[in-house]
């Protein structure tokens, strides 16, 4: 899928402004998938006409794309005329093969116009399909990801022609978000060869250019739903099987629904099903059993898992999941110790407590069972008969420091036929630095509760405990190797695989010897986003697995952007580094949060009742989407940074991961994240302090969410608004009496009255209240945001006209050019007008997003222009080369429809470079560089003045 994806990253273009926004047309008539777009309803449907070939505004090869939809499914129909001369290309037969590489459409769909995740369909001229989820603007795409798509396609005399029909159930579907919808349609011609898009100069995977569509009046709320994989219990009475089948099931909507739940289980050639009515209140969770369904022999399966309309049985959602069936007389559930199966000498554990629970039906009243524990050789070191199943108990201190096994027989153990079942144990000698995980689910270095507050960052922040890396970046701190996780790793091919390979095993291994004794070691860092880098479950689980048993002492970390990806790899580490980075638009005050409202309910939801459950460290997002491709992205604001991160831990996350990039490029993250770092490491021991739950306590607005604390006798609460409105709340914590609340960051006080306070929330809104009248050693919101503004203000040098505080604000870029081009050419340039002259080390690589590198080494001429939105009056250029670069170059002026040249230098080597000239007016100025010192031009700043 690499290749897929670098073809994209090529054929992106340039985007421009979004137009006005198009109609949806909605029918009543069935469609018949044939290709042919005979229907009437076709000829209403909404349509597109101008492809404009990609990276230009040239009109592409005659094509129509046509958009119909009804209450089920949307419909797009393409017809594409083959230029003369031209020949069809159409060889891929297979689903999510290389179509591609054939003549073929491109659908692209973000229900709710998030202009940040949407869905790519790709038909060819053969009715193949191939299919994908794509993420972050676009820079990432999951190719597992499947839907119940249809297509068909049909050849005809000069052209070709394809209807395909996409059912609502398979998109994810917000029914709080927007109504507009996203659309961009493709066609990729292979004899000659073209690509075309009816976005804004022909942008393909570029999700900020999208095409409005208003109109698809659909009932949102009755497709808003969100399941998780199916566990599955299997029991034995007598010779016949039964399984119980449990799939969390999540109602997105903000309205009570009821709705049938479908179970079909598919084995080889057997067929079972099951069904039952239930009524989900707004945001609710519940989990749905099957109970008792037959089967006839274990083995793998496939659960398909339907939400259905209680009366017309439409399908509202559907997801497919792998389960296998296997059969085990008892069930051993450890619940202390309830980490790894393992046994902490820091825990300072007394007892092994465990419960027996028989899946022998009937029979299992007829005898006794032994159960006990022993060492691997089989020697029994402890055991005990029961009546029936139950907890058992057995003291830790007489047990060996070594690996042992639980077991539990009918009947007397070890006798031949008996019914067995097994369960790990190991009981650990002390190493300095253990981590693990308490019953309520905080870390524990050496025993005392740890507050993760880390960093994966271009720079490092002082004061976090744990970064990425090779050491602590700080006396007394922690590090996670990221060894495992660098594509250079050679075992990380197996993780793509459905085991680990031997041979890959054994470096694993060799490599975790290398770090599991180290002291300062926090943990493992395996994957980033898994999800959508082709890693497979089994394989990612099957690696853990081998970590956890080279090494007890230390957890695993993976980082999901998908809520389907972290439950889908939940076995796959203990920590998740779970990043929804719901995207900056630079027009808009605050990012939506209500996405990250989601993962967090979701995950936390899914994770709450499974034994060894993951954590959720959040990692947000600190880095400018506009320097990897993004259209009208920004970098988030210190607020919305700080609001992410609060929040997540109000909604039950366990830790802070920052993830920040180009960092002295953008003073939210220079001077707004060590002041951040410094705030929660104040909060961290009131953090790791137990919830106080009362049933006194009361918020009487539900989009309000809220935790109260109590540390060294002072009660704290952290609330936080889950709408983009603003929210008024009563909040009721009877033992607060009459007193006066601080608000930490804020500068202000509210009182509470008898136990009750009011406060307002916009825009998800984060306050924390204290009892506590001693102010911290911290600088306000405010104070912090002033800090910001004054140095992003700093950077426009007075009269600089080149000046942009943000992309695309006054001009626009474009070069010969550009090393650093993703998904569209332009991509980074903006930065030589950013007023940041760089005086710091870049790493030593070519593709540098900050700075104009050209991508044709030893190949001159390189340009590039600079057009204003409106013509400018100039006559003086300042140039900064990085590394003395520039060496024979003019400056040119667009003037009378002819480039007129203003200034020329020859064998220059300086890193400022200062032009003055008759000053001119024009909306464009041309950099042209004839000769460079080294392979490449490398400009870091440009400034352009009226005198």
């Amino acid at each position: 899928m690499k290749t897929f994806f670098s073809l994209f990253l090529a054929v992106c273009g340039i985007c421009a402004a979004q137009g006005t926004v198009a109609k949806a047309v909605k029918t009543t008539a069935p469609i018949k998938l044939d290709g042919q777009l005979t229907e009437e309803a076709w000829k209403t449907a909404l349509k597109f006409d101008r492809f404009y070939i990609n990276n230009s505004e040239e009109p592409g090869f005659p094509t129509e794309a046509l958009v119909l939809y009804d209450d089920d499914a949307l419909y797009i129909g393409g017809r594409a005329q083959l230029p003369a001369g031209g020949q069809l290309v159409a060889r891929e037969t297979r689903r999510d093969g290389r179509v591609y590489g054939d003549d073929c459409f491109e659908i692209m769909l973000d229900p709710n116009l998030t202009r940040d995740r949407y869905f790519h369909i790709l038909v060819n001229a053969l009715g193949t399909i191939m299919d994908r989820y794509c993420d972050q603007g676009g820079h990432v795409g999951d190719d597992k990801w499947d839907g119940d798509i249809s297509a068909a396609a049909f050849r005809g005399e000069g052209f070709w022609s394809v209807e395909v029909r996409v059912p609502f159930y398979s998109l994810d579907i917000n029914p709080e978000g927007s109504r507009t919808w996203g659309i961009n349609i493709c066609r990729d011609s292979r004899k000659p060869n073209q690509e075309a898009s009816i976005a804004p100069n022909g942008a393909f995977n570029v999700a900020g250019s999208f095409i409005p569509i208003e109109g698809i009046d659909i009932d949102m709320a009755a497709y808003g739903w969100e399941t998780s994989p199916t566990a599955v219990t299997c029991t034995r009475n007598g010779e016949k099987l039964a399984v119980t089948l449990a799939t969390p099931i999540t109602n997105l909507a903000r309205t009570a629904q009821k709705v049938k739940i479908d179970y079909t289980l598919l084995g080889e050639g057997t067929v079972t099903a099951a069904e039952q009515t239930w009524t989900f209140q707004p945001g609710e969770a519940v989990t749905i059993t099957a109970v008792d369904i037959p089967v006839e022999r274990p083995g793998d399966y496939r659960c398909i898992v339907s939400v259905l309309h209680p009366i017309d049985r439409r399908i509202l959602k559907r997801r497919t999941y792998p389960v296998v069936v296997a059969f085990s007389p008892f069930e051993i559930i450890l619940t202390k110790p309830h980490y790894r199966d393992a046994i902490f000498a820091s825990q300072k554990l007394a007892q092994v407590v465990y419960t027996v629970k028989s899946h022998l039906g009937d029979q299992a009243a007829k005898q006794a069972i032994t159960t006990g524990i022993r060492r691997l050789d089989g020697t029994v070191l402890c055991s005990q008969t029961l009546a029936a199943p139950g907890e058992v108990q057995f003291p830790v201190a007489p047990l060996p420091e070594e690996r042992m096994e639980i077991f539990v027989a009918a009947g007397p153990a070890g006798e031949p036929g008996n019914d067995m079942a097994t369960h790990p144990l190991r009981k650990l000698p002390y190493q300095k630095g253990e981590v693990w995980l308490d019953e309520e689910r905080f870390w524990r270095v050496d025993g005392e509760r740890f507050f993760f507050l880390g960093g994966w960052n271009d720079v490092h922040v002082p004061g976090l405990n744990v970064v990425v890396g090779e050491a602590a970046a700080e006396p007394g701190g922690k590090f996670i190797t990221g060894r495992l996780m660098w594509s250079n790793f050679p075992a990380r091919k197996s993780y793509k695989l459905p085991n680990v390979l031997p041979e890959d095993e054994q470096i694993i291994r060799e490599t975790v010897r290398g770090y599991r004794s180290n002291p300062d070691l926090f943990g493992y860092y395996l994957s980033d986003e898994p999800e959508i880098t082709g890693i497979s479950v089994v394989g990612l689980t099957h690696a853990a697995r081998i970590i956890r048993d080279e090494d007890p002492y230390h957890p695993i970390i993976v980082s999901n952007d998908t809520i389907n990806g972290s439950k889908d790899f939940a076995n796959a580490a203990e920590i998740n580094g779970l990043h929804p980075y719901p995207n900056p638009a630079k027009n808009v005050l605050k990012s939506n949060f209500s996405r990250v409202v989601a993962f967090m309910d979701q995950v936390v939801a899914f994770n709450r009742e499974r034994r060894h459950p993951q954590t959720i460290t959040f990692l947000q997002q600190g880095f400018n989407y506009g320097d990897h491709g993004a259209l009208n992205s920004r970098i988030p604001t210190y607020d919305e940074i700080r609001t992410q991160y609060l929040m997540s831990i109000i909604l039950g996350g366990r830790g802070i991961l920052t993830y920040n990039r180009t960092t002295h490029h953008y003073p939210e993250l220079y001077l707004g994240m060590p002041e951040f770092v410094r705030e929660i490491s104040f909060l961290a021991p009131i953090l790791l302090s137990e919830d106080v739950i009362d049933p006194s306590h009361n918020v009487d607005n539900p989009n309000i969410r809220w935790m109260v604390k109590r540390y060294q006798g002072q009660l704290w609460v952290l609330a936080v608004s889950t709408t983009h409105g603003r929210e008024q709340a009563t909040l009721t914590i009877p033992e607060l009496g009459d007193q006066t609340l601080q608000v930490l960051s804020e500068e202000r006080e509210v009182n509470s009255v008898k136990g009750v306070f009011r406060d307002v929330f916009d825009n998800f809104q984060v306050h924390i209240y204290t009892t506590e009248r001693k102010r911290p050693d911290l600088k306000s919101l405010a104070a912090i945001e002033q800090l910001i503004a004054d140095a992003n203000r700093a950077r426009r040098k007075p009269g600089n006209l080149a000046f942009q505080a943000f992309e695309h604000d006054s001009l626009k870029i474009t070069a010969s050019s550009n090393a650093a081009t993703s998904r569209r050419d332009d991509c980074g340039l903006w930065h030589v007008t950013d007023g940041v002259i760089i005086d710091y080390p870049l790493p030593p690589r070519r593709k540098h997003a900050v700075i104009w590198t050209d991508a044709t080494d030893n190949v001159a001429p390189d340009w590039l222009e600079l057009e204003f939105k409106q013509p400018q009056r100039f006559g003086r250029v300042v140039l900064y080369p990085y590394e003395n670069t520039l060496r024979d170059y003019e400056l040119q002026a667009w003037i009378n429809g002819a480039w007129q040249t203003l200034a020329k230098n020859e064998a220059a080597e300086a890193k400022r470079l200062e032009h003055a000239f008759a000053p001119v007016v024009s909306n464009r100025l041309r950099l042209v560089v004839t000769a460079t010192n080294g392979p490449n031009v490398k400009l870091d700043e440009i400034e352009v003045y009226a005198e």
